[in-house]
């Protein structure tokens, strides 16, 4: 976009949800079908809450903008990195990291507590963290309700969905054809 040309309907939604996740742990960066919205994990004061772990999972928000109909898609997508038990080789190489990338619609919640001596040399909690993916949700959901947009289920989401009602549906099939088949007494 240049300085001369209106803003559309997709930036507005962009720039609304920039200021309205400023100063939070998140970030929102523009794709070429709408936004991405993640932890911001290279900001000193959030990566700190996760590192010297031996799991990391970074949560990212793909959220895709269909600005003719004013429809918004959310699909999360969850990338867990996790080093071997025991292996301290700095190095990532295929022996001792596994990524594990999940897609859809994933709710996850963590906690962080970190405990350490106090001046009087007592046991005390010092920092609690919470990470909740359905905070993000609440951020772009008010921002796209506030900007007029409407939510449906992702492609990921509503592949999921018929393919368990398909699951359903044959079950329920395969259950009627024993009965009928027991009450005909064909085995």
């Amino acid at each position: 976009m240049t300085d001369d040309s209106p803003a559309t309907p997709a930036d507005e939604l962009f720039q609304a949800l920039a200021d309205r996740l400023e100063g939070t742990a998140y970030v929102v960066e523009r794709t070429t079908d709408g936004l991405v919205v993640r932890r911001d994990l290279a900001d000193e004061q959030w990566y700190a809450q996760q590192h010297g772990r031996e799991r990391r999972t970074v949560v990212q928000h793909h959220v895709v903008l269909h600005e003719d109909t004013q429809l918004v898609e959310i699909t999360d997508e969850h990338v867990e990195v996790s080093r071997r038990s025991g292996s301290r080789v700095p190095a990532v190489d295929a022996s001792t990291v596994r990524v594990a990338r999940r897609r859809g619609r994933i709710q996850e919640v963590s906690f962080s507590t970190t405990f350490g001596r106090s001046p009087s040399g007592r046991w005390e909690r010092r920092e609690s963290h919470r990470f909740d993916t359905a905070e993000a949700h609440e951020h772009i959901r008010a921002v796209v309700a506030e900007q007029g947009w409407v939510e449906r289920a992702g492609r990921t989401q509503r592949s999921a969905t018929g393919a368990a009602v398909a699951g359903v549906v044959v079950a329920g099939l395969t259950v009627a054809l024993l009965v009928i088949a027991w009450v005909l007494r064909l085995f």
